[in-house]
């Protein structure tokens, strides 16, 4: 419940009109049952009435939003009031020929095969990887524990060569298996990955190849269609 406070009315008022608006002058002009005085500052009483009203002739009110009228946005109309266009009606797509996909079939194989030897090679998109570092990494030590054992075993070597090379195997062991285990992790997920897809397009090479044979084997024939009426006439002359 809003409950209205009662205004303050007295016999007589005064009034100072310092230019605060048409609103507040209303309200002061009606707090007294008397009379009421206004007091201005002006060089002359003629000069006090046009100040008086250019002052209370201006509207100062607080403007609420209520009292402004609705306006059109520039915000997007929702989707579900825009009006719904008609589809656009799409051409049907012409199945394409054996041909045509056993050509990709076999890019996609030779893109796989090239990527499982940067893979094992760490190089191509698999520089800097850990999946392109593993494999290196196992070829390395190997090779390192290869050329340790032969040098611990070779009758020309120097015996102290020998020993030094004996002494380093367990360490290089180590090392191998340390490199066979990022590649289980990093390395071997990767490979059998492009392994399937290399064995699927070449399932897929195969699968077509009959019917692009026979394709190619028709445009042949449609080809020697088209030039035997050009010798026969040939022959007819």
């Amino acid at each position: 419940m809003i409950r209205q406070v009662p205004r303050r009315i007295n016999d007589r008022s005064h009034v100072l009109a310092a230019g605060d608006g048409r609103e507040l002058g209303y309200v002061a002009m009606n707090r007294a049952s008397g009379g009421t005085t206004t007091h201005a500052t002006a060089d002359d009483l003629a000069q006090a009435v046009d100040d008086l009203q250019a002052d209370w002739g201006v509207a100062r009110h607080q403007r609420w939003i209520t009292d402004t009228p609705a306006r059109p946005g520039r915000a997007p109309i929702p989707a579900r009031f825009s009006r719904a266009q008609p589809p656009v009606p799409t051409q049907p797509t012409s199945p394409r020929s054996a041909t045509d996909r056993k050509r990709d079939a076999l890019r996609r194989m030779v893109e796989h095969s090239c990527d499982l030897d940067d893979l094992c090679a760490g190089t191509g998109r698999w520089t800097h990887t850990p999946a392109g570092r593993a494999a290196p990494a196992v070829h390395d030590a190997d090779q390192r524990i290869t050329d340790a054992r032969r040098a611990a075993t070779r009758p020309d070597t120097r015996r102290r060569d020998r020993r030094a090379a004996a002494k380093a195997i367990p360490q290089l062991e180590a090392a191998l298996e340390i490199a066979h285990h990022e590649w289980d992790e990093h390395g071997l997920p990767e490979a059998r990955l492009l392994e399937r897809q290399l064995a699927a397009a070449r399932r897929e090479v195969a699968k077509l190849t009959p019917a692009a044979d026979a394709e190619h084997l028709e445009r042949i024939r449609a080809r020697s269609t088209e030039r035997s009426p050009g010798l026969d006439r040939g022959l007819g002359l």
